[in-house]
């Protein structure tokens, strides 16, 4: 046996000196690449077809995380890109007023630090020049002229209000910005499309967005429209505007989507919102300035990151979006290389006459190594650069199509997010180098005589190869269950940290199980003598062509390691919620919530689903405070009416300060910052037929008593009713003006089936009053929620629960939000069913492109074997029955083995998904592992059969025979 060895170091060798006699070593290894990467180019477009094989294994996964990450990016409005739509081409906005100092913050937001036990009040703000008393009271105009004092600029007042209008029969509710559009000062937040901008009050302009909800572009629009002041208190007009033009407004996150512009009129006293007009950026010490004066101020300079260096965006989301992209990029390295591994097999295999000729002319190893390993780098360079291409492409039709489904959705303008598809361009690039290694190692130790012959001679097993592999994925799953059960601990609580030590020992998993891929194949060898011939020979050529059988196993365990985590994962999720789903109502029954008085369920129950018995549940609201009341000032920080029923022992100002949990004093309030709980009412009718209180329970609410779901509060027995006035301070806390008892009542426990019925399955913590107990403490009671028993034998539709809606909802609710809070109760249904279904389409189609393109290969490679069969008389039958029972083969030890691969990170994720655990990582709850047994199953049979079939049918029925070389 001949094999290659470079050529020994001389001493002539030794005693040439570099630079003038020979070229020095970097040249050397320079020319060596130039001249490989000169063959690999040639080589790929002689071979088109395998290179399309390639291109597709190395693609189809860099394509679809490109188009993934293009929408992500497209959707993810942030930093410079929200700039226009919070502020136009302004230097800067207004954006709230409050009646003290606001902290210097770039968003504007009110950003509260408080130290000791204390309470928390901001400062009084300085006085606003020109304005006498508080910003939040005094005329907009006022709060305006201040503020353009302090800053030498100009303001353009903003606002914003609602627009109820009905078109066919839909009630529409509109958002509309209130702003003068015809300033430049707009531009970019909102740019005209088509007509002309507002002129007057009685003009509008709708947007693109209204457009696509279905508002027209011309004529009359009439609706009633509601504005908030800063107290929440709403003012109802009603209004008839002309529309007269087009918008383009895009929305922020934090600013929603605009459907109508509109000119401003008298705005709300509080909301002293606008844009502000100066030829000089607003600094950070201009923010600081305004926030001294209980103004706050967005900055275009500061949001950019102006010269002074005094904000700078904050990095932790940037680290923590580079570390899911790493990890992504990681998953896609052995994603990529599995299935990229059959091809560059078949190319060292194709290549070995080739390359032994290479080497018995002084070829060394290096160069032999380079051949490969330069065809690995132009495929994937090509195939990254085309599913990049492709990515894009896919990304921006993906969000196209998703806009005209959602058109509500905000998007900012077509991202595409270089930086990071560099990073999944490199490692998919790199996954194919690595891909190529293994191959290219195995001609470092080629064969010359046996190449030069056509012979493969089959390589002894290591014995301590598998070995080493069953440590490896022992160490390697077990490293995966200890880093999330640490996770759960304070030993172990960096998410970065977490993550990295995850991707590491699924990647040592990963390698030693493909490092017992070869003695798996060689047992198949020996199992298969008990079977007919043609599975004989294939097992046994498996057995045999080791390096050539090991690649297509570990692509077709690419996908089905993603199978086998997805399904466990998602099957234990599903069967958890399941477990812990909790009726909101009888099955069959119709549940809701009701808006407003003016509708009575009970009609629109009996006129939309026939034969029907409407419950109302109320919720009970404290006695309202008499407006004549001595002393009362109107304003935010007016006094309200609040009432508790204390336990023994406890006062009302322990129970409006109480923040402990579990609560120093249980009791049950109304109007309370703290101990508020859900009360309900019911009627006599609903007692009788939905609550069916015990005769113990009856006696307590026919005394004026009380229900409650908390057997803290139960247990005392009796409780007290107090009730005071509380003014809320400018800290946020309440303090209680002189307290009344209204009397001592008895309470009891509800049963849990009794706390979900009255408070529609919220699980939380629930009290119910009957009559009595109304009238006792002067309360008044709200239609909060709705039950409705179909009649006997008959269920409610979709279209009746969508009719019951519609007659239920309050005039000033889109059908959309009404409809959104009425439900039938038909059990639990499955949430992630879509999103199962999609992961596993996603991951089918992985499969199925590895098994194609992996059995086209290995097929391709083994014609010449099939000739032989043919030329020693063996009929085509045998010759296809032999090739199906050698794809078989290698699929079912792929679906196999990588499915017992991917069943590791499916538990171990399935456990933390659904178990529960206290602070100390001790757990509380069994988790919940599920094995959809009948998916896998279909899996370790479907793909088996289909690499069978696909082998069986690229047989060619008259192979074309050459002569042997001797």
């Amino acid at each position: 046996m001949t094999t290659l060895a470079d050529p020994p170091r001389t001493a002539a060798h030794k005693s040439q000196r570099p630079g003038t006699t020979r070229r020095s070593r970097l040249g050397e290894w320079w020319a060596g690449w130039r001249v490989a990467l000169r063959l690999a180019r040639r080589d790929t477009r002689a071979h088109g077809g395998r290179s399309a094989l390639v291109l597709v294994m190395i693609a189809l996964p860099v394509a679809l995380m490109v188009a993934a990450l293009t929408g992500y990016a497209t959707k993810d409005v942030h930093g410079a890109e929200a700039i226009p739509a919070q502020m136009g081409s302004a230097a800067g906005a207004v954006v709230a007023a409050q009646d003290g100092q606001y902290p210097p913050s770039p968003l504007g937001e009110q950003v509260v630090t408080c130290t000791g036990n204390g309470p928390c009040t901001p400062p009084k703000p300085l006085p606003l020049p020109g304005v006498s008393g508080p910003v939040t009271t005094a005329p907009v105009a006022q709060v305006h002229a201040g503020i353009a004092t302090l800053l030498g600029a100009r303001l353009l007042p903003m606002g914003d209000e609602q627009l109820h209008v009905t078109l066919d029969g839909r009630r529409v509710l509109l958002g509309t910005l209130l702003v003068d559009a015809r300033d430049p000062l707009v531009r970019g937040k909102a740019d005209l499309v088509s007509g002309r901008w507002p002129q007057n009050r009685d003009e509008v302009v709708v947007t693109q967005t209204a457009v696509a909800r279905g508002l027209p572009t011309s004529g009359t629009l009439e609706g009633r429209v509601v504005t908030y002041d800063d107290r929440g208190d709403e003012t109802v007009t009603s209004a008839r505007l002309a529309v007269v033009g087009v918008a383009d407004a895009p929305g922020a996150p934090n600013l929603g989507l605009p459907d109508l512009v509109r000119l401003p009129g008298t705005l709300a006293a509080g909301r002293p919102i606008a844009l502000i007009d100066r030829a000089t950026p607003i600094t950070w010490d201009d923010v600081a300035l305004l926030g001294r004066h209980g103004i706050g101020v967005v900055s275009r300079s500061v949001l950019q990151g102006g010269a002074d260096g005094s904000f700078e965006s904050d990095s932790g989301g940037q680290q923590d979006t580079l570390l899911a992209i790493a990890l992504l990029a990681a998953g896609l390295l052995i994603e990529s290389t599995l299935l990229a591994g059959p091809a560059f097999a078949v190319i060292a295999q194709r290549q070995r006459r080739t390359l032994a000729l290479a080497a018995a002319n002084g070829a060394t190893r290096a160069q032999l190594r380079r051949t490969v390993l330069a065809q690995a780098l132009v495929l994937g360079v090509v195939s990254t650069l085309v599913a990049t291409v492709v990515g894009i492409g896919l990304g921006w039709a993906g969000l196209r199509a998703y806009l005209r489904w959602n058109p509500l959705t905000i998007v900012g303008p077509f991202d595409v997010p270089w930086w990071q598809l560099a990073i999944v361009v490199g490692c998919a690039i790199l996954a194919a180098v690595v891909a190529a290694l293994l191959p290219a190692r195995g001609l470092g130790r080629i064969d010359v005589v046996s190449a030069l012959r056509g012979e493969v001679a089959p390589k002894r097993a290591r014995r301590w190869v598998p070995v080493v592999g069953v440590a490896l994925a022992a160490l390697g799953g077990a490293g995966i269950f200890v880093t999330i059960a640490l996770s759960r601990t304070t030993l172990l609580q960096q998410p970065r940290v977490v993550a990295g030590a995850v991707v590491a020992s699924a990647v040592v998993l990963v390698v030693g199980a493909l490092l017992t891929v070869p003695a798996v194949l060689v047992l198949v060898g020996r199992l298969g003598g008990a079977f007919p011939v043609p599975v004989r020979m294939a097992t046994r050529d498996a057995s045999r062509q080791r390096g050539r059988a090991t690649p297509t196993v570990a692509a077709i365990m690419a996908g089905t390691i993603l199978l086998g985590a997805t399904t466990i994962a998602f099957a234990s999720i599903t069967e958890r919620q399941r477990i812990d789903y909790v009726p909101s109502a009888p099955a069959g029954w119709l549940y809701g919530q009701v808006f407003g008085d003016e509708a009575d369920p009970g009609v629109a129950a009996a006129q939309t689903i026939p034969g029907s018995r409407a419950y109302t549940i109320r919720s009970v609201a404290p006695p309202e405070r008499p407006r004549d009341s001595p002393g009362s000032p109107s304003g935010p920080n007016a006094p309200t009416r609040a009432i508790a029923a204390a336990t023994p022992g406890c006062t009302l100002a322990e129970i409006s300060s109480d923040q402990a949990q579990p609560p120093r004093c249980p009791s049950l309030g109304l109007g309370l910052m703290y101990a508020s709980a859900n009360l309900r009412s019911f009627d006599e009718v609903g007692l009788r037929d939905l609550l069916r209180p015990t005769p113990e329970q009856r006696r307590v609410l026919d005394q004026g008593g009380l229900l409650t779901s908390q057997p803290e509060i139960a247990r005392a027995g009796r409780l007290t009713w107090l009730s005071t006035d509380l003014t809320t301070q400018p800290d946020g806390t309440q303090t209680p003006g002189p307290v009344t008892t209204l009397g001592t009542i008895p309470v009891a426990l509800l049963t849990p089936e009794q706390a979900r019925l009255a408070d529609a399955g919220n699980n939380a913590d629930t009290a119910v009053l009957g009559p009595s107990g109304i009238t006792r403490i002067g309360a008044t009671p709200h239609p909060q929620h709705v039950l409705v028993r179909p009649a006997d034998g008959t269920t409610i539709t979709d279209a009746q629960r969508d009719a019951f809606a519609k007659a239920v909802a309050d005039p000033s609710m889109t059908e959309e939000i009404s409809g959104e809070v009425v439900h039938v109760e038909r059990g639990f249904v499955d949430t992630y069913a879509r999103l199962r279904w999609l992961m596993v389409g996603t991951v089918a189609l992985l499969i199925l492109v590895a098994t194609l393109t992996a059995t086209a290969l290995s097929m391709g490679e083994a014609q010449r074997d099939l000739a032989t069969l043919a030329a020693i008389g063996s009929t085509g039958r045998l010759r296809r029955a032999i090739a199906a029972a050698q794809s078989g083969a290698l699929a079912v030890v792929g679906t196999l083995v990588g499915l017992a691969v991917g069943a590791v990170p499916g538990i171990a994720f399935a456990r933390a998904a659904t178990g529960g655990y206290d602070d100390g990582g001790a757990l509380v709850k069994a988790p919940t592992v599920v094995v959809p047994w009948d998916v896998l199953a279909v899996a370790a049979v479907g793909i088996p059969i289909l690499a069978a079939l696909l082998a069986a049918l690229v047989v060619r029925g008259n192979p074309t025979l050459t002569r042997r070389t001797t």
